[in-house]
């Protein structure tokens, strides 16, 4: 009796790994390439709406955790807001993870960038964010300056549906509750959103690492998000700052602050650095104060693709927009597909 238990057990067994080992065979999934245009091996492309990095990308990003770092101030998170923003106007659900900044002023940023991208002729309309929450001056627009305003928050509310902002403020944050609230969310709207986690040095640890290194809970929270991203078939932005040693050189893995395993874990890492980053002479501060300032962006890392290519862009600091630097000269009337005549030297 005891015998025939066990050749049973070991038939399922068989069975089972028989079944397991077919789905995985290359043959099988070879011949899905033979079927002409076969939707179901096409990965999901998310336009950055940045042409040049578009195409550096062969598309867009995709599902998986990609990494944008810079130093301080670069504007970095400026960066994949302004990404997160066109990945919702093309009708994609995005849920930002706001560790830092308080919902409300990446809204009036979003509004802000928004005037000045409704305004290419008349620049002196466009607002800063800080200049829409002042109530000295916001009580001095004109009806002129109202309407550009007014018509900027309505695309942006527009927009703003598929957006979904979580301000952590001063709560501790961990990984494990974006685990948490993005399965959540799959499971309550059935979407799965393109997220933004700003930033990786201040999530909080787990109770089992609170006296662990820096470098050990940031790669802890990589893994994590890495994970999160492939068992749900999420694209992730984890944003990450840069060590203060490394703002003078050009920016390479070494730049990314307590985390070697950015370099592992991530499928897409981007490097912000100021134009002339390594040359000799050169003077952070010097470039900061530029306006707009000169910003190059170098793809360390494409598990798919090629590395190492830079791409310019123009920084309008006071209204939280980036300009690529299409052919030399700088476009921003987007909706006219026209450029300015700005040279991008």
């Amino acid at each position: 009796m005891i015998m025939q238990q066990t050749k049973d057990s070991d038939n399922q067994m068989t069975a089972r790994f028989k079944e397991t080992s077919a789905n995985q065979k290359m043959s099988v999934i070879a011949s899905q390439f033979i079927i002409k245009n076969n939707a179901s091996l096409y990965k999901k492309k998310y336009p950055t709406g940045f042409v040049k990095l578009d195409n550096t990308l062969n598309g867009g990003l995709t599902a998986g955790l990609h990494c944008i770092g810079a130093i301080s101030s670069l504007g970095k998170s400026t960066f994949a807001m302004q990404i997160a923003n066109h990945v919702a106007q093309t009708g994609n659900p995005v849920i930002i993870f706001s560790l830092e900044m308080e919902v409300v002023d990446l809204t009036a940023k979003a509004v802000s960038r928004q005037t000045f991208i409704d305004t290419p002729k008349d620049p002196h309309l466009a607002k800063s964010s800080d200049m829409l929450r002042s109530e000295s001056i916001a009580s001095k627009f004109s009806d002129q300056e109202w309407n550009v305003i007014s018509s900027a928050a309505e695309k942006i509310a527009e927009t703003g549906e598929n957006i979904t902002l979580v301000g952590c403020g001063a709560e501790p944050y961990s990984v494990e509750k974006i685990y948490r609230y993005v399965e959540t969310y799959i499971d309550v709207y059935d979407k799965h959103p393109f997220i933004v986690v700003d930033y990786l040095q201040i999530l909080d640890p787990p109770e089992k690492l609170k006296s662990a290194s820096d470098k050990q809970i940031a790669d802890y929270n990589l893994k994590r998000l890495k994970v999160l991203s492939d068992y749900n078939n999420l694209p992730i932005i984890i944003i990450s700052s840069f060590n203060r040693e490394n703002y003078d050189a050009e920016v390479s893995f070494r730049s990314f602050k307590d985390s070697g395993n950015i370099e592992y874990s991530c499928d897409t890492v981007i490097g912000l650095q100021l134009k002339g980053t390594g040359a000799s002479g050169f003077n952070v501060d010097e470039a900061k104060q530029k306006y707009p300032r000169d910003v190059e962006l170098k793809i360390l890392k494409q598990r798919y693709g090629q590395v190492g290519q830079k791409i310019e862009y123009k920084f309008y600091t006071i209204y939280n927009f980036f300009d690529e630097c299409i052919n030399g000269v700088i476009r921003r009337d987007y909706d006219n597909n026209e450029d300015d005549g700005t040279l991008c030297y």
